[in-house]
Order: structure tokens, then C-alpha cells, then sequence
């Protein structure tokens, strides 16, 4: 039987490969490193439905009360999650 090949990257080594990616190839997209995260809620509210509103965003509350809103949200906040207990 043949083995998967595998690959292992530090997590510096990680970051910055993300961030390259996100900021060369991604123009829609926000990362925010180093940014505390203090709540996620998602905003179910009844929208006309036309995918024009933001009846379906969700809003992601930082530590400083900065508040964002977006369709989707990847946490990589750590063991204890903010976004996962959300």
C-alpha cells in the first residue's frame, strides 16, 4: 500500500502563507490578526430575499467594540474560541 504524502508547516510559516494568499488573491476578503474577539452573533433577520440586504450576515464583535459583518467567518483564536462557542 502507498503511503499519503504529508506536509508540516510552523505556524509563522503558515501565517504568512495565508496572508500572501489573502492579500494577493483575495480582494473581498479581511484578515485581522491580533484582533480579540468577544462575541459572534448571526443576524437572522427576515430580508426581502433578493441576496441585496443583510438579513444573513454575521457580526463579529471585537475586544476594542469594533463590529464586523460578513457572510462567513473563520476563527483561528485558539484552544479557548470566542467563534467556536459561538
Amino acid at each position: 500500500q502507498q503511503s499519503t504524502p504529508g506536509i508540516g508547516l510552523s505556524r509563522p510559516l503558515l501565517v504568512k502563507c495565508l496572508e500572501t494568499i489573502v492579500s494577493n488573491s483575495c480582494p473581498g476578503v479581511t484578515l485581522r490578526r491580533g484582533a480579540g474577539v468577544s462575541n459572534v452573533t448571526y443576524n437572522n433577520g427576515s430580508g426581502n430575499g433578493n441576496g441585496n440586504d443583510n438579513s444573513h450576515l454575521v457580526q463579529v464583535h471585537l475586544d476594542d467594540g469594533t463590529v464586523l459583518s460578513a457572510t462567513h467567518v473563520i476563527g483561528a483564536d485558539g484552544k479557548w474560541s470566542k467563534v467556536r462557542e459561538s
